[in-house]
Order: C-alpha cells, then sequence, then structure tokens
C-alpha cells in the first residue's frame, strides 16, 4: 500500500496523525534498510576484488611451482646439465 493511501485513510485527524508516525517509523525503517544493504553491497564489492587478487597470486604461485617442476624433471633426465 502506498504511503499517501494510509495517510488518506485516516477517519479522524488524531487517527491521521498516527498513521502520519507509523508512516515516518516505516520510512526511516526502510531508509535503514537500504543504507544497510548499499554498506552490504559496497563490503561485498571489495571482497569480491580481493578474491580475484589473491586468485590471481595463487595462479602465479602454481605457474612458479610447475615450472619448477619442469626445471627439477629436466635435471633428472640430464643430471650433468646446470
Amino acid at each position: 500500500m502506498k504511503y499517501i493511501e494510509v495517510l488518506l485513510g485516516s477517519k479522524s485527524f488524531s487517527d491521521f496523525i498516527s498513521r502520519t508516525s507509523a508512516v515516518n517509523t516505516i520510512m526511516d525503517q526502510d531508509k535503514s534498510i537500504m543504507d544497510d544493504l548499499e554498506a552490504d553491497k559496497q563490503k561485498m564489492q571489495q571482497k569480491m576484488q580481493e578474491v580475484k587478487t589473491k586468485k590471481k597470486q595463487v595462479e602465479a604461485n602454481k605457474r612458479e611451482v610447475e615450472d619448477k617442476k619442469s626445471e627439477i624433471r629436466r635435471s633428472k633426465r640430464n643430471p650433468c646439465s646446470p
């Protein structure tokens, strides 16, 4: 239900004031929820960036290990080679 419909559905002035208070409370809570959602979204984006950075580092480390393994295999096949 739209906020204006809630207010216009008032039966009396005191009902209008009560409904206005309720609508204000709901609007404040909605804003708080939206602010929290935005903060969570920013945290998630930051965490995703951290994960991407760590993934790149892990991939680089994996390549380095694979290169060292290949080097060891070559040296085992040719023990006289430096």
